[in-house]
């Protein structure tokens, strides 16, 4: 039988045992000695405060980025310091040179559910007296959720709905009344009105493409969230009548407060966490521009390769522009204006015209993989995410057809239209201009590849772009406020003004997403130029135009194994293109609701299988595919 007589012997035994059955050392200390433990671990509950723990711990922070990496430097070289009477402060001076919190963490639910049970037992009467300590952590969580939910931030945004907006002093009224008398009627109250609480954070969202949302409103929705989440355990707790519900309550409760407990330490954690609020925000910004892009319908299939066509058209048409220019040598500072302007044109005729360019879609998608994430998708290793997956496989496919209605038509458009330039003498390029267009495609003896990296990132950042200033425009009610400014003009020219107004609100999602990605674009080539980098971009739609121009210029200079080799490398950019746009935007939708990499693992296994069971409909609708929107 082991000799172990109290918390700390205890703690130290298990610990070292490290991988060994927990299990099996509790059983071999003599029961005596169990029952000694056991009523100094109740003495310690009795006389230890529990409010920081949980309250705090795990909990998001007030305090600044930098007031935080501070905290979390200063404890990384020296000790936390507890209150007095806070129950790690005086669990640590009973306990010498053992990291509890990093033990437990690492023990599964079904260990700490045993080590609890062997803890807390009946007879000593832990239970009733763990119960009571509850209250305050209890009233302080309440206080502090009527705090935000009471804020003219959150208030100003219910303030037509009455029963909302008293939803939480509703709920302070619940949680009083259960304190005092914890039945299960108490507790069906003070959920409807948690609940109630809940609502509202959901009717802001629901509403902020209408009303638009800021930082300060995401942050108080997650602590609303995050704090009605810790009542509803608390309460439960409170609930519990025997020792065997409360550990199966505790178990997971200990583990999740050890491990919030061990990351409010680390640096890196830190910007994690503000990371995944600014990814938050993001995905909060308005997304009814990107669920058509997320529909696989045989429709929507059919209506993107016509629009992908009609893209290919007007960039065949016009993708002359950027090497005519290119040839003036304009100053950096000419060339991102000369740049920007040329693709912001051509985007912005694409999106007038109804067309579609290729590969900029899946920047404007977070927010929708971000509501998949909230409605039912619960990624772990027992429940693979069905729909998520399905969101994915939609947004591939609408791509496909995309891109390759960009790739086929828009070479031969643009020999064509370049043949007619050059056949009656209107316009014709440098010989050395256009030999680059083929060149400085090579998928090997060019940085191509790189620059194809590059433009799929600015097409992450012009969807991210697009979101912000829209919500920007609407939060601040941009177009209320010109118009009280336009009040002395004429009834005709505010009629007119006001016209002009609508135009823009009606066209802002297309208007900033499409200039933004024409000047980011034009961006890279000028800055390459300033410092010598010779950085360009390179898009599949305009790098097909590209062939087809050099083809006609350079026609009989290039073997056809090159062109082959050519329109390979345009394929190989549209692919990266794809890629890299949309894994950033995915990365932005995963981290802002914390999924961590384990879980992108399965969730990439996923989507494997999924590919390899129906590979064909990643390309084409399926017939068995329901017609209805993801």
């Amino acid at each position: 039988m082991e000799e172990t007589d109290n918390i700390n012997n205890l703690l130290t035994l298990l610990i070292e045992s490290k991988n060994s059955n927990i299990c099996e050392h509790l059983k071999n200390i003599k029961l005596q000695n169990q029952k000694n433990i056991q009523i100094e671990l109740s003495k310690i509950i009795n006389e230890s405060d529990f409010t920081s723990a949980i309250a705090d711990v795990g909990m998001p922070t007030e305090k600044s980025f930098f007031s935080e990496l501070l905290n979390r430097l200063n404890t990384h070289f020296f000790s936390k310091i507890y209150p007095a009477n806070d129950f790690r402060r005086i669990l640590n001076s009973r306990v010498k040179n053992v990291k509890i919190s990093k033990w437990l963490n690492q023990l599964t639910n079904d260990e700490a559910n045993s080590l609890l049970k062997w803890l807390i037992d009946d007879s000593v009467e832990t239970l009733p007296i763990l119960q009571k300590k509850l209250n305050r952590p209890f009233k302080v969580l309440v206080t502090r959720l009527t705090y935000y939910g009471t804020s003219r931030q959150i208030q100003e945004k219910i303030y037509h709905d009455s029963s909302l907006r008293d939803g939480f002093f509703e709920a302070e009224k619940n949680a009083g009344l259960f304190i005092k008398s914890s039945t299960l009627a108490s507790y069906n109250s003070l959920q409807a009105s948690l609940n109630k609480c809940l609502n509202v954070c959901e009717k802001i969202r629901s509403e902020k493409s209408e009303h638009g949302i800021s930082l300060d409103i995401t942050f108080r929705i997650i602590k609303i969230k995050e704090i009605v989440n810790r009542l509803d355990t608390l309460a439960r707790l409170k609930l519990c009548t025997t020792t065997d519900s409360l550990n199966a309550e505790l178990a997971p409760f200990v583990k999740l407060i050890a491990n919030a407990s061990v990351q409010s330490g680390k640096v890196l954690q830190l910007i994690t966490e503000y990371t995944e609020l600014v990814f938050y925000e993001i995905t909060e910004h308005s997304g009814k521009k990107g669920e058509k892009y997320t529909r696989s319908r045989k429709k929507d299939y059919l209506d993107m390769l016509a629009k992908g066509s009609l893209g290919g058209v007007i960039v065949g048409l016009l993708a002359f522009f950027k090497p005519m220019f290119s040839e003036f040598g304009l100053a950096p500072a000419g060339q991102f204006l000369a740049y920007g302007s040329i693709y912001s044109i051509i985007f912005l005729l694409i999106y007038f015209l109804k067309g579609v360019l290729a590969t900029k879609q899946p920047s404007m998608t977070a927010s929708r993989i971000a509501q998949v994430i909230d409605q039912d998708v619960i990624i772990s290793q027992q429940s693979k995410p069905h729909k998520l997956v399905g969101v994915i496989r939609d947004i591939f496919r609408i791509q496909f057809i995309a891109i390759m209605a960009n790739f086929v038509v828009a070479l031969p458009v643009a020999a064509a239209s370049y043949f007619i330039l050059t056949e009656y003498n209107i316009y014709s390029l440098k010989s050395e201009t256009s030999k680059y267009l083929i060149t400085s495609l090579h998928p090997v003896f060019s940085p191509t590849i790189v620059f194809a990296i590059i433009t799929g990132v600015c097409l992450a950042l012009s969807g991210i772009f697009a979101g912000a200033f829209k919500n920007w425009y609407i939060f601040n009610q941009v177009k209320r406020r010109i118009l009280l400014t336009t009040a002395y003009l004429s009834t005709r020219k505010r009629e007119r003004f006001e016209k002009t107004l609508n135009f823009v609100d009606k066209h802002l999602d297309g208007l900033s997403s499409n200039v933004s990605l024409g000047f980011l674009l034009g961006f890279v080539s000028a800055l390459g130029n300033t410092f010598g980098l010779g950085l360009d971009v390179r898009h599949i739609t305009f790098a097909s135009a590209q062939v087809g121009i050099g083809i006609v210029q350079q026609y009989g200079q290039f073997t056809w194994q090159a062109i082959v080799l050519i329109l390979f490398s345009v394929l190989l950019i549209g692919v990266i293109n794809l890629l890299v746009s949309f894994n950033i935007t995915l990365l932005i939708a995963l981290r802002s609701r914390g999924i961590t990499f384990k879980q992108f693992i399965v969730l990439f296994r996923s989507c494997r299988q999924d590919f390899f069971q129906n590979p064909l409909s990643y390309f084409f609708p399926s017939k068995t595919q329901p017609e209805s929107e993801a």
